[in-house]
């Protein structure tokens, strides 16, 4: 985390710009847009707030030099002295402020991390996701319990998902011997990494998960979540495809906000982001079809839990309206 976690306003701002332009380039920003345009919006806010900001520190800067230099004579040139002064120094002076408020740090440091992923530049990540998977594959093969549950939350999902393509390689028949093996996502961006045109090896991790359809894969998303990919197929969308004449997995399931809080309390909160991100982990306020707890530590195996679901497939609600064509053409994987 230290090694990878940039700090510092100046810094952050910079490699703001350089990952922003590289979503732009890639094309990324408009895969994410025509899919799901709140995801879309939740990531390209941090950077427009940040240039906000420092374009009114511009015109602050130069509304101060045009009046020093209609008021006092001052050069001209000054004008525009002060706007890159104000600017500058715009960024250290609001980004603490919008990050308090908006959280816009850790997403750009997120996105950074993506692509550094992507690219095989995060020095250390697979030998601690070889021993995660070795590990896995060990408690499997000796068959002590009932059900081994593999959990990932957000961008959790991406690391838990390439976990469990480095055990599948490493025992291709993982859950068709001893205990049942399940596989659940919450709140996903799996999309941010497989989407990423360097990434193939991640990919080729989500095909064999794809291919294991002796696994259980449930993936739960809320709908006012915008940092998550609601509803939408992390395999079909990204190139992988469905084992021949099997469900199309994962298991597409909405976790229904309203019924988690009183209606008080759902009128507070449905619009608190951070708060709905996180909700998946915590206890909710009113008895409800998703609990974490109950998942977790309850006595019903996870496909079992959600066998009266149907899961939701084609999901169009978030798709852009002047580009959700686009769409259906990326659903046939990274061009």
């Amino acid at each position: 985390m230290r090694r990878n976690w940039p700090r510092g306003s100046f810094r952050l701002f910079f490699t703001m710009l350089k990952t922003y332009w590289h979503h732009i380039r890639s094309g990324f920003l408009m895969r994410t847009y025509a899919t799901a345009w709140p995801t879309a919006l939740a990531g390209a806010y941090p950077a427009l707030f940040l240039l906000l900001a420092a374009v009114a520190g511009m015109l602050i800067g130069a509304g101060a030099g045009a009046v020093m230099a209609l008021a006092a004579g001052l050069p001209r040139w000054l004008i525009a002295a002060l706007a890159v002064a104000g600017g500058i120094a715009a960024v250290p002076v609001a980004s603490p402020w919008l990050d308090r408020t908006f959280g816009i740090h850790w997403l750009i440091r997120i996105y950074t991390f993506t692509i550094a992923h992507a690219c095989r530049q995060v020095d250390g990540i697979d030998e601690r996701y070889a021993i995660f998977a070795a590990d896995l594959v060990a408690e499997a093969q000796a068959g002590t319990a009932d059900e081994i549950l593999l959990i990932g939350h957000s961008t959790g999902a991406q690391s838990a998902a390439s976990i469990l393509g480095k055990a599948l390689a490493l025992d291709p028949n993982l859950g068709k011997h001893g205990p049942r093996v399940s596989f659940l996502t919450l709140g996903g961006s799996i999309a941010m990494l497989s989407w990423q045109p360097e990434a193939d090896w991640f990919r080729q991790e989500l095909q064999r998960i794809a291919d294991a359809t002796e696994i259980d894969w449930i993936d739960f998303t809320i709908a006012q979540d915008g940092a998550c990919f609601a509803l939408h197929d992390p395999i079909e969308s990204t190139g992988p495809k469905h084992a021949e004449g099997a469900q199309p997995r994962p298991k597409l399931l909405n976790v229904r906000l309203f019924e988690l809080y009183s209606p008080e309390t759902f009128r507070a909160v449905h619009r608190q982001w951070f708060t709905v991100h996180f909700q998946y982990l915590k206890a909710s306020e009113m008895k409800a079809d998703y609990d974490y707890f109950a998942i977790t530590a309850g006595c019903q195996l996870m496909a079992d839990r959600y066998q009266h679901r149907e899961a939701a497939r084609d999901f169009r609600r978030f798709r852009s309206k002047r580009f959700g064509h686009l769409a259906d053409r990326l659903l046939h994987g990274i061009n």
